[in-house]
């Protein structure tokens, strides 16, 4: 077997020897092209069509499926392979989370043996190690590869997450609470980018927070595996998962709890003035919006607290916008049997 310092989860490249300021300069030309003004799409004739002609080569590719996460998957690609070692150590966490999730997918399509197809397509343009894309992309029965890949990624995580273990009964569930737990728990044991470190426990909060949301929502028996390290602790969270006799009135007191929990860390926005009520109606919080209400402030904060002369500020910018571009392209794109108001709804600007 290979030694454990062989494992890996992102693949490794030739070092880029390009100056982070010269890097920076041509994100700046990049970042001016990304879509930001989203009130002004929704005002055209066509949408659709406005932000194909902007942003991709024209409608028809906009519209097949997943092509809108090609070109950001190549554009993230792109500027890691451009990141001088410094760099690349920095964001080695952003950009091993947004493969992760590409790997869930994938997880997902083998454990239940549909859509295999689609695989190909979610690892376009990606930053995985080489043997897991192997592993991925090889065709071979879903059980065998589900086997292969639960004993690399124990190993891989061992080093940092002495007890875990990919047990074969495991539910895939549960593998990919053990997973995303392994990951961060990796992650926070190195020393951290102060601005990385801050948008990672941003994720884990709202990871966290939708968990809860869901368990209590759905009355799920099985108590999930809420992450450490985020700015909210997992006890706290754990905590509202008691059961009780009286099911109705505790879950009631739990979603009340969920609503304080979020409103601390993410309040309301007043109106602006001249704002729609579109955009003032994702800055108000309820529970039929909890996702794009967590999604929306956590991008508005995350505006005001921006460094504007902090290069790792300016890549972690620039990565952010085109994922909440490739968001908003896919809500107006497939969202044309609603109205345009509804549209307005769904998209973080």
């Amino acid at each position: 077997m290979k030694r454990l310092e062989n494992y890996a989860f992102l693949e490794t490249f030739s070092p880029s020897e390009l100056p982070s300021e010269y890097l920076a300069a041509r994100v700046k030309g990049k970042r001016s092209h990304v879509c930001r003004k989203w009130e002004i799409v929704l005002e055209q004739p066509d949408p659709a069509a406005y932000i194909a002609s902007k942003r991709y080569s024209n409608i028809g590719e906009l519209q097949k499926k997943d092509f809108a996460d090609r070109l950001v998957n190549q554009e993230y690609r792109w500027l890691y392979l451009k990141m001088n070692p410094v760099l690349r150590k920095i964001f080695y966490p952003f950009f091993a989370l947004a493969e992760l999730r590409k790997l869930i997918a994938c997880l997902r399509f083998l454990a239940t043996n549909r859509d295999r197809d689609r695989i190909s397509t979610v690892l376009a343009h990606s930053l995985l190690a080489a043997p897991l894309l192997n592993q991925l992309l090889s065709g071979d029965e879903p059980e065998a590869i589900m086997k292969r890949l639960r004993a690399y990624l124990t190993r891989l995580f061992e080093k940092s997450v002495p007890t875990f273990d990919l047990k074969d009964d495991l539910t895939p569930k549960k593998m990919e609470e053990a997973i995303h737990s392994a990951f961060f728990e990796e992650c926070f044991s190195k020393k951290l980018h102060p601005v990385i470190r801050n948008y990672l426990q941003d994720r884990i909060d709202y990871y966290n927070i939708l968990l809860l949301y869901r368990h209590i929502k759905w009355h799920q028996e099985d108590s999930p595996i809420f992450l450490s390290n985020g700015t909210i602790s997992a006890d706290r969270f754990s905590s509202l998962t008691e059961k009780s006799t009286d099911a109705i009135n505790i879950k009631d007191k739990n979603m009340d709890a969920i609503r304080k929990i979020v409103l601390k860390k993410y309040p309301e926005r007043k109106s602006v003035s001249g704002e729609s009520s579109a955009i003032h109606k994702r800055s108000i919080f309820s529970f039929d919006n909890i996702e794009n209400y967590l999604v929306q402030r956590e991008y508005d904060m995350r505006e005001k607290r921006r460094i504007q002369f902090c290069d790792v500020e300016l890549f972690l910018h620039y990565l952010i916008l085109l994922d909440l571009e490739r968001r908003n392209s896919g809500v107006i794109i497939y969202g044309n049997l609603f109205s345009v108001e509804q549209i307005g709804e769904e998209l973080i600007a």
